[in-house]
């Protein structure tokens, strides 16, 4: 092959040089054949990848040793001198091809940590990993302790980190290892590191013992500084997993995030809960790090341990780690803590749970959402809003809002009362997601953004429309239409008397019925009115809250459409001086003749039945 690609190169160059002018003469032109020299060309091509390929078949035969001799020839079937690294996978492959002068394996790593923006990543591919790894504490005399190649349950390289045993049956008496990779790295508190090993415990021996792993801590003039600031290998930072018996567990990955230096001492949740949300917060001390690990910890404990990697990363995150846990098609009706519509955030290996908080990146800056309940206690199409400090109103990281002819409102259940509120949108206010409520409160749907939006300025709709653009609860029309659509559940609400010199109107407390829902007022009287006067009683309620509210009496009809707000109660005329009490008349006309709602006559009419009748008016219409 190598003959062929020089030949085909001096054929070029013969080509080339038999041309006239000559083509290297820069102040002359000179024609060249395209045929002859795209044949030439080509030829030229065609033999270079020929040599290529066969300069990789041999590098790979050769990383075999098949052929290889000398004196510091290595062992037959030793581990091919390249790694390669899926960074999707987060796993190394054993498909690397190497061309030109050997390189050491550690190299390789390095290649994949730089590719990856990784801080450290030891798959242990090399058998001589475990001196990068020595026992600093536990037992270090006896112990079973090396790198296992070609292991079946390796993701990364094949390989793994075996403590406490062989694969014969052979257990060390004792086979706690506290082991620490030997080399610092410099720790920048506002960066966000995540490291992540890939452990399996067996389910044998002292079953009860325990995996520790996290990182060491150094302060800057080299001294150890351990989660409560002492010269110590114990008390460390564990970060991803921190004295878990996990023995028979089978191969489980073990995540954690830092950030930062905590005031004084370490500030660590349990393993799973350092999370991008709430990462862990190393000892104000500390200024370099180094990857740790404990295994079969417990004293004197059996078993063995292996480590398939351990890796640092810097994390920079985007998008949100925010989750809606929804019970679709479970009603929230009036109650404190649903449970069926929760948000929440992930754990640090990337499950929903409905205790940990969530995180959003606006402007910059990571914000943190803690978990919180849902129940707006109304049907409709609500937003998600947050604040951008990760807290709102009544000590609520979010609350569904809905947007009301402009109008925007804030809805929660506090264990007692439902909560609507106004409030003036500021652009501090954020939306996150949105939930979807049916007419009986049922959780049609709900999710969150993959990026947040600002409220202001969002696109406004009448928040309570269903699925089919329809009214889901009448709350949602302005009362003095909604009011259209009810009855009071009393029979005899007003009445009129003489009061003296004039006369009073007096307003029973009773119920008002509503499409789905009731509204109680209290009593009240309204005096100093005029006798034998026909006065129409209206209330003023906007949000339907009914209870303890104002009444008014009006000779002017008109009135009673004069304000969003307002709901008549009724019509009643009041009695002549020195007469005594009035009620209101029956308003209703009925002919025998009228049909009825189910095409009878008014004549057939039964018990109960509803007849559709005419409005006799009054003198002023």
């Amino acid at each position: 092959q190598r003959a062929d690609y020089t030949a085909s190169i001096t054929a070029l160059t013969s080509y080339l040089q038999g041309l006239a002018p000559a083509w290297n003469d820069s102040t002359q032109v000179t024609a060249i054949s395209r045929s002859i020299w795209n044949a030439n060309w080509e030829y030229v091509y065609e033999k270079r990848q020929t040599l290529l390929n066969a300069i990789v078949d041999a590098a790979r035969q050769r990383a075999t040793w098949d052929g290889v001799s000398g004196s510091n020839k290595p062992a037959d079937n030793a581990t091919l001198n390249i790694v390669g690294y899926d960074e999707l996978t987060g796993a190394f492959t054993d498909n690397g091809i190497l061309i030109g002068s050997m390189q050491s394996l550690r190299k390789a790593q390095l290649r994949a940590q730089q590719a990856s923006a990784s801080v450290f990543v030891d798959a242990f591919v090399d058998t001589a990993a475990v001196d990068d790894w020595p026992i600093v504490a536990g037992n270090s005399t006896d112990n079973i302790y090396y790198v296992r190649t070609n292991d079946s349950g390796a993701r990364a390289g094949g390989s793994v980190l075996r403590i406490g045993g062989d694969g014969s049956g052979n257990l060390a008496g004792d086979g706690e290892a506290w082991i620490e990779f030997k080399e610092r790295f410099p720790f920048d508190p506002d960066k966000l590191y995540r490291i992540k090993a890939r452990v399996w415990v067996a389910d044998e021996g002292d079953v009860d013992r325990n995996l520790y792993v996290g990182v060491s801590g150094y302060r800057a003039d080299g001294s150890r500084c351990n989660g409560a600031g002492s010269d110590s290998y114990s008390g460390q930072h564990y970060v991803a997993c921190s004295g878990l018996a996990v023995a028979g567990d089978g191969w489980q990955e073990y995540t954690g995030y830092f950030l930062g230096n905590a005031s004084t001492t370490e500030e660590r949740d349990s393993t799973g809960r350092n999370t991008i949300a709430q990462p862990a917060k190393l000892h104000a001390d500390v200024r370099y790090f180094s990857p740790f690990a404990v295994a079969n910890h417990g004293g004197g404990k059996q078993g063995r341990t292996q480590f398939d990697y351990i890796r640092i990363d810097e994390v920079e995150p985007a998008g949100n780690g925010l989750y809606l846990k929804t019970n679709s098609g479970s009603s929230l009706e009036d109650n404190a803590n649903p449970g069926e519509v929760q948000l929440c955030g992930f754990d640090a290996n990337g499950n929903p749970d409905g205790d940990l908080p969530g995180w959003f990146i606006w402007d910059g800056q990571r914000v943190t959402i803690p978990p919180v309940q849902l129940n707006p206690s109304l049907s409709g199409q609500f937003y998600i809003v947050t604040d951008t400090d990760g807290a709102w109103t009544s000590a609520r990281s979010a609350l569904p809002v809905s947007i009301e002819r402009g109008e925007y409102k804030y809805h929660y259940y506090d264990s007692s009362t439902t909560q609507r509120v106004s409030f003036v949108p500021t652009e501090n206010h954020l939306i996150i997601g949105e939930i979807s409520l049916s007419a009986t409160e049922m959780v049609a749907s709900g999710g969150v953004y993959q990026n947040p939006r600002p409220l202001i300025g969002f696109s406004q709709y009448l928040s309570g429309l269903n699925e089919k653009g329809q009214i889901a609860d009448q709350r949602s029309l302005q009362q003095n239409m909604g009011s259209v659509a009810s009855l009071p559940t009393s029979s005899t609400v007003l009445s009129a008397s003489d009061n003296g010199s004039t006369a009073k109107i007096a307003i029973s407390s009773h119920a008002v019925q509503y499409a789905g829902f009731t509204v109680s007022y209290n009593s009240g009287s309204i005096t100093g009115l005029s006798f034998s006067t026909t006065y129409y009683v209206y209330v003023d309620d906007l949000d339907y809250a009914g209870g303890g509210v104002t009444y008014y009496a009006t000779t002017q009809i008109w009135k009673l459409a004069a304000g969003i707000g307002r709901r008549a109660v009724g019509t009643i005329t009041t009695p002549a001086n020195g007469g005594g009490t009035t009620n209101p008349g029956d308003p209703w006309c009925v002919a025998a003749g009228m049909w009825l709602r189910e095409g009878l006559l008014a004549d057939n009419c039964e018990t109960d039945e509803l007849i559709d009748c005419w409005d006799v008016g009054d003198n002023d219409t």
